[in-house]
């Protein structure tokens, strides 16, 4: 257990998001994540729904954090990152990382407009992940496991 007294109310967004801010993401969709993304670009809220209701389980996880956060995702967003991610740290780390870029945008949902215009060029490769996942720990913990390192991203 880490010591309460270490952790600072900003550490997740200063140690970790602001690190992969830096690095900029760049890797380009798989053609099966980019068939996905073309069909969310222009489908109806009826298919949505049904899209949504049969979300990987990694979309269940994704639900499941955002409890936790001041903002959220909508439906399409959270049904392209549940392709993007292969792990639960991944969508974890997605989830803090976007739950930043909503602060910086005054915004309590990222839209997939959002989502498009925060990651233009394509996603965090997985040496950015893994760099990222390393620069947040302290003591052998996971900051992003201590709601209180990311109180600054509920403000």
């Amino acid at each position: 257990m880490m010591t309460k007294t270490i952790i600072d109310p900003n550490a997740v967004e200063e140690k970790f998001c602001k690190l992969l801010d830096k690095m900029g993401a760049n890797v380009p969709l798989s053609p099966d994540q980019f068939g996905l993304f073309i069909t969310l670009l222009s489908i109806e809220d009826k298919e949505i729904e049904e899209l949504y209701e049969k979300i990987p389980p990694m979309g269940h996880l994704i639900k499941g954090r955002l409890e936790s956060l001041k903002y959220t995702l909508d439906k399409k967003t959270q049904i392209i990152l549940s392709f993007i991610v292969d792990t639960p740290g991944d969508a974890v780390m997605y989830i803090y990382y976007l739950a930043y870029k909503a602060k910086q945008r005054n915004k309590d949902i990222i839209t997939f407009d959002d989502f498009v215009d925060i990651f233009p060029m394509g996603y965090f490769s997985k040496k950015q992940l893994v760099k990222a996942w390393d620069a947040q720990k302290i003591e052998g913990q996971n900051l992003l496991d201590y709601p209180e390192a990311s109180i600054s991203l509920n403000n």
